[in-house]
């Protein structure tokens, strides 16, 4: 009876915070610049906190490296995939294929399998979506740039993207972590104020990002129908990529216990929320916020059935 306590105190306050921003859009009390405003929060401050802090404290050896290949692959594959079903399906939409790759770890995925099997055990969750990461942050976002001004050249967009904080923040996470200066500070009398300013700065981030989810949402015929048929591809292309990276990684690493279970809930996540923050369009941000919001609510409930295999 606990656990499904703790399991509504991660999903409902989710819940809470996306009711919250559909609200300030229907009564005006936030702008559509202010939204913006609360984006470039988001991206120069709260995003790059938090890459940095993931990415400084893990354990670098072979088996992550193999999995980090493998996972930055089969996201890759999604995303090109989404493309094609995309023009197949007659989704038109240009931001479809960011919603077929990625998947939303850092709000849900952490809590949700912390929930189950304790957050001692997080650093198998942690090995699972480190090349996730370096997807969402480098290729991802470079594809979002372009696909947001077309007429960019490719190498300006490319420097730009490595120049942006969350970008940056992760290259510098990946230095401190490999050098292991990570752990020389997080044993050094400033540790503790390193930790305390981090986690200051990444602290509003799953609030802000639900409510400029939430004011994007717009319930009508035609978004409902497009993304209901863009749920179902992902859904599809997931179950046919999953199971053959399942069957891929056991091959290279055989996975515990833990590990199969920190694969399982990593694939039944919804898209990357973070994702939706990049796409300044109006009617691309009204599709993405309803898909989020109800793949959000699909995964939430196959993670409740899911848990019965664990209690």
């Amino acid at each position: 009876m606990n656990y499904f306590s703790d399991a509504w105190a991660v999903i409902v306050p989710l819940i809470v915070l996306l009711i919250i921003g559909v609200i300030f859009r229907y009564k005006k009390i936030i702008s559509p610049q202010g939204i913006n405003d609360i984006r470039a929060i988001i991206i120069n401050i709260c995003l790059p906190a938090i890459i940095f802090s993931a990415f400084y404290k893990v354990e670098y050896n072979m088996n992550l490296a193999v999995m980090t290949a493998v996972i930055f692959s089969v996201n890759l594959g999604l995303l090109f995939l989404g493309f094609a079903a995309n023009k197949l399906f007659r989704i038109n939409k240009i931001v479809m294929p960011f919603l077929t790759a990625g998947f939303e770890t850092g709000m849900i995925g952490y809590p949700l399998f912390a929930l189950l099997f304790g957050s001692e055990n997080l650093g198998y969750y942690a090995a699972m979506d480190f090349g996730h990461c370096i997807f969402v942050f480098s290729i991802c976002w470079t594809f979002i740039r372009i696909k947001n001004d077309p007429e960019t050249k490719v190498l300006k967009t490319l420097k730009n993207t490595v120049t942006m904080p969350p970008i940056l923040a992760m290259i510098a996470g990946v230095i401190f972590g490999i050098t292991g200066l990570g752990r020389i500070i997080d044993n050094s009398d400033i540790g503790g104020i390193i930790s305390s300013l981090i986690s200051f700065m990444s602290a509003p981030a799953a609030a802000l990002v639900l409510i400029v989810i939430g004011y994007g949402i717009e319930i009508s015929r035609t978004i409902l129908k497009i993304a209901i048929k863009t749920i179902l591809t992902r859904i599809v292309l997931i179950l046919a990529l999953g199971l053959l990276t399942y069957i891929v990684l056991n091959m290279l690493i055989p996975m515990n216990y833990l590990a199969k279970w920190a694969y399982i809930i990593f694939f039944i996540m919804p898209p990357a929320f973070g994702i939706s923050i990049m796409h300044k369009k109006e009617e691309d941000q009204k599709y993405m916020a309803t898909t989020l919001s109800i793949y959000s609510l699909i995964s939430f409930i196959v993670y409740l059935i899911l848990t019965f295999q664990v209690l």
